[in-house]
């Protein structure tokens, strides 16, 4: 999209809000984590829909041209996503993070703030990677770190200072 400031990002179908996705998040291209709540069926023809929220551009709405489809409701806790490769220290983190992969190496860490907006994404090629977190606020964010395989682990960071 093009709308700056402010947003709200909807699931919509039929030109009817189904879910709200984000609200009052700045405009930017970026990646969301988000979940669909058990109420939305499963279907097709879902577009997702970014709206400005300052009042001076209330009128300005774009509609994706995608469609989203959603073919069964299902828990999180289904899903595993092994974690005891993946090393973070120190913990909590102050200034920096290392991620240690020792088996397989590193080819990708991702780090998703609590609200699952991303807030940093880093490509590597070893089995170490320092991180710095002094740009990030204090918190718990989520760290997804996928191998040279392929696979993905998820693991804790708490930014504490």
């Amino acid at each position: 999209t093009n709308i700056s400031g402010l947003v709200r990002i909807e699931l919509v179908k039929n030109d009817q809000v189904v879910a709200l996705i984000r609200d009052s998040v700045t405009a930017r291209a970026q990646g969301f984590l988000w979940n669909i709540p058990f109420s939305v069926p499963a279907g097709r023809e879902y577009r997702v829909r970014v709206s400005s929220i300052d009042a001076a551009f209330a009128s300005i709405t774009t509609t994706g041209t995608q469609n989203v489809t959603i073919t069964d409701v299902v828990s999180v806790a289904q899903y595993t996503i092994t974690q005891g490769l993946v090393t973070l220290a120190p913990m909590p983190a102050v200034d920096h993070v290392v991620v240690s992969n020792i088996v397989s190496g590193i080819a990708m860490i991702d780090v998703y703030a609590i609200t699952g907006e991303r807030v940093a994404s880093h490509v590597s090629k070893s089995t170490r990677q320092t991180i710095a977190t002094n740009d990030l606020p204090n918190g718990i964010y989520t760290v997804f770190v996928t191998d040279s395989r392929g696979v993905i682990y998820r693991a804790p960071l708490i930014i504490a200072r």
